[in-house]
């Protein structure tokens, strides 16, 4: 019981830290993150309903990138944004927030799969690995 528990506790100290060093690049970089930041932000307004809805042209449009989501990341994000009250500059900060907790989430899926086939010192491995990993946000 007690291996189990530092177990876990390891993997949630791993997680904190992915999470942590995903915030940290995500805020230390000169332009909001995405490909197309104003894009989602008007998607977003358009789920709740508020804000200046414009799906053909944006102020923020980095250009060039491809712009993948996840499934449901609008309204996730939009979610987060009507809880927690983001508006105006706050809603970037939203968006880091949602797109670091999935981002850091491969981790727990990595050491899960790694543990069923493997072992659970295997699967801490790659978990750290995952965590340190940076290119899943890129």
């Amino acid at each position: 019981m007690l291996k189990t528990n530092r177990t876990y506790l390891v993997l949630l100290s791993i997680f904190t830290f992915s999470f942590i060093y995903r915030m940290l690049l995500m805020f230390l970089g000169g332009y909001p993150p995405g490909a197309d930041i104003g894009l989602h932000n008007s998607v977003i307004y358009s789920i709740t309903g508020s804000g200046p809805t414009d799906f053909l042209y944006n102020f923020y449009h980095i250009g060039g990138g491809i712009s993948l989501t996840f499934p449901g990341y609008h309204i996730f994000t939009a979610g987060v944004m009507m809880i927690t009250g983001m508006t105006g500059s706050m809603e970037y900060v939203a968006h880091a927030l949602v797109v670091s907790l999935f981002s850091s989430l491969i981790v727990l899926c990595a050491f899960l799969i790694t543990r069923r086939i493997w072992s659970t010192s295997a699967a801490l491995i790659v978990a750290f690995l995952a965590a340190i990993s940076r290119f899943d946000i890129e």
